[in-house]
């Protein structure tokens, strides 16, 4: 995978902070599909409706959370169309990078698509948590 100098910066800071998002991609023969990919303790955001595709990870608790101020860094942003959100917290996917304009809520134990309208499919720019 080639990362641009940007890229390779957001992720040393990411990391620097303590920020372990992972990125997952093709799910192999016998393993778990769509959301059930989605680890227990964490909020998964798949590119796909359904679950579908490749999906990013985010750790979830009440001691420490993972929030990400621009997708678009990360090659994630407007690309999430489904979630599941599998943590004992709530997240919110905003439409614009900095936590900005709309969100659409992601709550404890939720799970599905972005909308059915296509409203919010491919449009979150970052995400935030909230307990």
């Amino acid at each position: 995978m080639h990362l641009s100098l940007r890229s390779t910066v957001s992720l040393l800071v990411m990391l620097a902070t303590g920020l372990a998002v992972t990125v997952m991609s093709s799910t192999p023969a016998g393993a778990a599909s769509g959301y059930e990919r989605c680890p227990e303790g964490y909020l998964c955001v798949f590119e796909h409706e359904d679950g579908g595709g490749s999906y990013l990870k985010f750790r979830g608790d009440y001691s420490s959370s993972e929030v990400v101020s621009n997708l678009h860094n990360l090659g994630w942003g407007d690309r999430i169309s489904s979630y599941s959100n599998r943590s004992v917290i709530g997240f919110s996917g905003y439409r614009h990078v900095g936590y900005a304009g709309d969100y659409f809520v992601m709550p404890s134990g939720g799970v599905g698509n972005m909308n059915p309208m296509d409203v919010w499919n491919d449009e979150i720019s970052s995400i935030w948590s909230y307990r």
